[in-house]
């Protein structure tokens, strides 16, 4: 009984110890440079926003944080290696909820779950654009939903991510109608074969749907957000347009899980101050995207677990099934 009672002893000390030591850690978190991975080519509007949070967070903390360009798999290698990493608060992903929740939706073996990542905070909403080409006969969103009532299917639209499938399926969905998918490498090959009237409706991001319409090649119908975008305040929501939709992809930045909450809830606190700054929403117009403040780590978790289900349901629907 006295060898029980002294290795009771032993273990409760060896638990506060760690206790301890984890409480030590995320008083002096972070104490080195930390890695943020980016699932975008360096140069671009993904890696762009990444990139700010990152030197915002650098601020705030007076650490470095390192971006480390993990690119391919529509986001699944930036996934992977955040999963890999050691739980300890030196690895953040900050991607867009598409790729995170969505491969797990339109992948048929993604290798992992989508809650097999932790999310800390929520960062901000996509803004896309439904447009048509320059010479459609649709000048109103009404105008291309009655055009595909009439066609019966026989009208094309294009898609060149997944973003762009799910937006696309859900508004089909929505509307009661349906369009033959065609797939593009990239959007611009989309934007192009829309100008020659070889497909008659896409999805795009705001930043390269108002750029082409500025130099004639695509008529804007409607933004998928509740609200009209500040930085284009011409051009309706599609809710406005006479077609309730609602589609925002979210970004957010996720730990591996297993990440000591303490370590959590400070990273969770820096990033909710960082967007609640006018420096960030000015940021976050200038990209195309609306600032989505989350009051706390669980209420981060719940909008990721609602982009999830939003997918599962559109693929569903849809019949959309998993790819490779």
């Amino acid at each position: 009984m006295r060898a029980v009672g002294v290795l009771v002893r032993l273990t409760t000390a060896a638990a506060m110890a760690v206790v301890a030591a984890q409480a030590t850690a995320a008083a002096s978190y972070p104490d080195r440079p930390v890695r943020v991975i980016a699932g975008y080519p360096a140069g671009g509007g993904g890696d762009t926003l990444v990139r700010y949070y990152a030197a915002q967070l650098e601020k705030a903390t007076g650490q470095k944080f390192v971006v480390e360009n993990k690119v391919g798999a529509n986001g699944k290698i930036a996934t992977d290696a955040t999963l890999m990493a050691k739980p300890d608060g030196y690895t953040l992903l900050i991607h867009g909820t598409a790729a995170v929740v969505g491969n797990t939706v339109l992948m048929k073996n993604p290798g992992y779950d989508a809650m097999d990542l932790q999310p800390v905070a929520t960062l901000a909403q996509s803004v896309f654009v439904i447009t048509v080409g320059p010479d459609s006969k649709a000048n109103t969103l009404k105008d291309l939903v009655e055009s595909l009532k009439a066609a019966g299917g026989k009208m094309k639209y294009g898609t060149a991510t997944s973003v762009g499938l799910v937006a696309s399926e859900k508004f089909l969905i929505e509307t009661g109608t349906k369009a033959e998918r065609v797939n593009y490498k990239g959007t611009m090959d989309a934007a192009r074969e829309m100008v020659s009237n070889q497909i008659d409706f896409l999805f795009a991001d705001a930043t390269f749907a108002i750029a082409q319409a500025k130099q004639g090649r695509m008529k804007l119908l409607g933004m998928t957000t509740r609200e009209r975008l500040s930085a284009a305040p011409d051009i309706p929501t599609m809710t406005e347009a006479g077609v309730p939709y609602e589609f925002t992809p979210k970004w957010a930045a996720w730990f591996p899980k297993g990440t000591p909450d303490d370590i959590l809830q400070k990273m969770a606190g820096w990033l909710r101050d960082i967007a609640k700054t006018e420096e960030t929403k000015a940021f976050l117009t200038s990209s195309a995207a609306t600032p989505l403040l989350t009051g706390s780590v669980a209420e981060a978790l719940q909008v990721v677990k609602g982009d999830l289900e939003l997918w599962k349901k559109t693929a569903t629907e849809a019949g959309i099934e998993p790819q490779g």
